[in-house]
Order: C-alpha cells, then sequence, then structure tokens
C-alpha cells in the first residue's frame, strides 16, 4: 500500500539548493569576521591598545547556548521536558597573531590584573575587571549595501555610501568577560620564522545579539525608549555605553532628576 501525504512532492529540490547559493544571500565564510574586545576603563594606558589588539584577532568561536530543562510528570500520557532556566556555553577561546614586542600578551596579562593584587594577593570586586566582546560575521565582499544601512554617511552631509565591501551580516555581544587563562606560549629554535600566536581563554556571563532588528525593548542591554542602535558609545568605538543608553532611556520618560 502506497503511502498518502498532504503534499506528495518534495518541497527541497537540487536545483533550489544550488540556485540558493548563488543567490544575493549566498553564504557565510569562517574567515570573514570581525572582533572588538572592550577592557574596562581602569586598564589605564594600556586601554587605548583594545583597537590595535582586536585587529591581530586569528580564531574565535561564536558561543552557544543551552536551555536547562527537566521531565514534566504532571501530564497525562506521555512525559514531557520544560524548560526551567538557561546557561550560555563553555568559555570562548580566541588565538591572537604576536607584535614583535608581544604587547597582546602583556595587554591581557594587565587586564588579568585588575582581578587581584600581586602585593597581597587580594581579589578585587568583579565589576572592576569585566569587559565585553563583540564579534561580528562578515559578508564576502563585492555586494550592494543591504536596505538596513544607510544610503549616505552619517555626519558627511550627505555623502552617499560606499558599496558594502565588508558589511555586517550577524553580530553578538558578550557580557562580564574577562581573561580567565593565557595559555603557554611555545618557543623553539627549530621553528623558522614561525609567527608566535597568542591563545587567550575567556569567560563570560552571557550573549546578546547586536542586530538592531533583534534587540530586546527592555533590560539592561536593550536600546533607549524610542531608539534603535546605533546607541551611545565609548571612546568612538563599536561598545555600548549601558549607563549612557539607559540614562538616555530614563530622560526620554521624564526622569530628567537622575
Amino acid at each position: 500500500m502506497e503511502a498518502s501525504f498532504s503534499e506528495p512532492n518534495a518541497y527541497q529540490t537540487l536545483a533550489a539548493a544550488i540556485a540558493s547559493f548563488h543567490g544575493e544571500n549566498g553564504y557565510a565564510v569562517s574567515n570573514r569576521f570581525e572582533v572588538i574586545l572592550q577592557p574596562p576603563i581602569t586598564l589605564g594606558k594600556h586601554y587605548t591598545d583594545w583597537r590595535k589588539v582586536s585587529l591581530r584577532c586569528e580564531t574565535v568561536s561564536l558561543p552557544g547556548r543551552n536551555l536547562d530543562s527537566m521531565t514534566d510528570g504532571n501530564v497525562y500520557g506521555p512525559t514531557r521536558e520544560i524548560v526551567k532556566g538557561v546557561t550560555y556555553a563553555e568559555d570562548v577561546s580566541l588565538s591572537f597573531v604576536s607584535s614583535g614586542g608581544l604587547e597582546e600578551r602583556v595587554f591581557f596579562e594587565e587586564w588579568q590584573k585588575l582581578a587581584f593584587s600581586e602585593e597581597t594577593w587580594n581579589v578585587n570586586y568583579y565589576n572592576d575587571y569585566i569587559g565585553t566582546i563583540e564579534v561580528y560575521v562578515l559578508d564576502k565582499g563585492g555586494k550592494p549595501a543591504v536596505a538596513r544601512q544607510p544610503s549616505t554617511i552619517p555626519g558627511s552631509g550627505g555623502k552617499k555610501a560606499p558599496v558594502n565591501q565588508e558589511s555586517r551580516r550577524y553580530g553578538i555581544k558578550l557580557w562580564e568577560a574577562y581573561p580567565k587563562s593565557i595559555t603557554a606560549t611555545d618557543l623553539s629554535q627549530s621553528s623558522n620564522n614561525q609567527i608566535i600566536r597568542i591563545s587567550v581563554g575567556f569567560t563570560f556571563r552571557y550573549w546578546t545579539s547586536l542586530d538592531g532588528m533583534r534587540q530586546p525593548s527592555t533590560g539592561p542591554t536593550a536600546a533607549p525608549t524610542g531608539r534603535t542602535a546605533p546607541w551611545p558609545r565609548l571612546g568612538g568605538g563599536n561598545t555600548v555605553d549601558v549607563a549612557a543608553a539607559n540614562l538616555a532611556a530614563a530622560r526620554t520618560a521624564g526622569a530628567d532628576d537622575l
């Protein structure tokens, strides 16, 4: 006896699959990405190195997210799994191509020193050493700007935006991040002109989307009331100044006495 389905023909075809790869959206490649580190401002003179260090990031992983579940036995018939909480994946490892003076390693060593004292071995407050990390997946290039992007360059007096060759297509932000571990750096006389790489393991609390169309409307990671990205930024960079965003939201609501 033949099977009977409401839709007898397959929805997916080989031709449609091939066409999707050649379409406007194409496909993502793993070597087109951008990482932006934002350490605590208390890092002092090494704080300004975050742009140069971010540029030398060679590898990074997009962290996952897990829904913790439990068995719901209070139902008639088969049991089911219900969500009881959310956890975020393990530590994230980043690898950096080192400069001649290992400035990248120095940067993360100084960041770690914000968490403890080398004189007393006392640990410092949590907020003293946490920062953020932004990770973006970039376009392959050569495509016109996507519809969500402005047609003119902000602050340029109406100058047209160029063809979008490295546009951001996906982005997440890791909150309350800090360098938990700096792995050993191997040196060897047998390696000829081999570039030194610095691997750093970051721990973080959670991550959120940086897509303005997916940002929550409330909470500490939300855009100010009635606004979408761009949010207020720190130091002209790409890290959201949450305090400024919250203050702007409060003023919009009429709480000018803050």
